[in-house]
């Protein structure tokens, strides 16, 4: 009975380097510089079959990945698309896990 009422699925990806803005990587060395971890996530809920708000998108997700750290590209990143439903309500989004870097002045 339990299994009828809880589902919830999830496809993760990784990648090397990840950003949605424009960044030169030519004179910067990114090994050498600081890094920070940070998380960022863009969801809806549903109620009803309703959604409410607007569709997640990872460029949010990663967005607020890159503000949460201050900085304007992710390395070692993972990547999830996930979602869940118990009853009549529903969760889904993007997030994104890595570590970020600043390489602006």
């Amino acid at each position: 009975m339990c299994v009828g009422m809880l589902a919830g699925c999830s496809t993760a990806s990784d990648c090397t380097v990840l950003s949605s803005k424009i960044v030169r990587l030519n004179d910067f060395e990114l090994d050498k510089a600081d890094r920070k971890e940070a998380y960022g996530a863009d969801v809806r809920h549903w109620f009803l079959f309703i959604p409410f708000g607007p569709q997640p998108t990872l460029k949010e997700a990663l967005d607020r990945g890159l503000e949460q750290g201050g900085g304007d590209v992710m390395t070692d990143v993972r990547v999830k698309n996930w979602g869940w439903s118990i009853l009549l309500y529903s969760q889904g989004g993007w997030s994104v896990k890595g570590t970020v870097v600043k390489t602006r002045k």
